[in-house]
């Protein structure tokens, strides 16, 4: 069967827990008990940090240098370090190649103009 939890998604919403569906995982898994449910949150969002840390502490040159450049708070920098084994050039193409603004000039390629055609030809 398959239970409502408009009610405890709506609470654990209102407390900054906004991943709807690890929300309704857990909430499945421990059958709505949210005490339950906050817990392991909490829990997840610890390891989460504890991990991030590590991570930045571990490639701490690389975030030096990324610093200098002025790459200091991209919201997946953790993660691009060990993708990349903080390697700051493969970091910056990365960020660079999947900016909004690089896939914009990537759909829409800017036309050049032909100039050799006058205008009153025809």
């Amino acid at each position: 069967t398959t239970q409502n939890f408009d009610t405890q998604l709506s609470i654990l919403s209102d407390k900054g827990f906004n991943q709807k569906v690890l929300n309704l995982r857990l909430l499945g898994k421990f059958e709505g008990d949210l005490e339950k449910v906050e817990k392991r949150l909490l829990q997840i969002q610890t390891n989460h940090s504890s991990l991030r840390e590590r991570i930045l502490s571990q490639y701490q040159s690389s975030l030096d240098q990324l610093s200098q450049k002025g790459v200091s708070d991209h919201p997946r920098l953790p993660a691009l370090l060990k993708k990349f084994d903080g390697d700051v050039d493969q970091i910056i193409a990365f960020i660079e190649k999947s900016s909004p603004k690089a896939k914009k000039d990537q759909a829409h390629p800017k036309k050049i103009k032909d100039h050799t055609k006058c205008k009153g030809q025809g």
